[in-house]
């Protein structure tokens, strides 16, 4: 057996290597998400709204600015 053979890791090292960053990324998942500053059921309900209030909006003016233009194109296109 050569060198380089020996120090590479078998399958059951590699597979326990991948265990341990597997590991390790969870734990420092869930030590982020601590220290989150999570919103308060009414501040997401507000910023709920908001949303789709301007979706609505925004869909409308859209909506409308897509009809006149077919209006008009379909008028000077006759």
């Amino acid at each position: 057996m050569s060198v380089s053979e020996a120090k590479q890791p078998g399958r059951l090292g590699r597979f326990n290597e991948l265990v341990q960053r597997l590991r390790e990324f969870w734990r420092e998942t869930r030590s982020e998400l601590r220290k989150v500053v999570w919103p308060t059921r009414q501040e997401a309900t507000n910023l709920t709204t908001i949303v789709l209030a301007v979706l609505i909006g925004m869909a409308l003016l859209l909506g409308s600015l897509d009809a006149f233009y077919n209006m008009l194109f379909g008028f000077l296109f006759r």
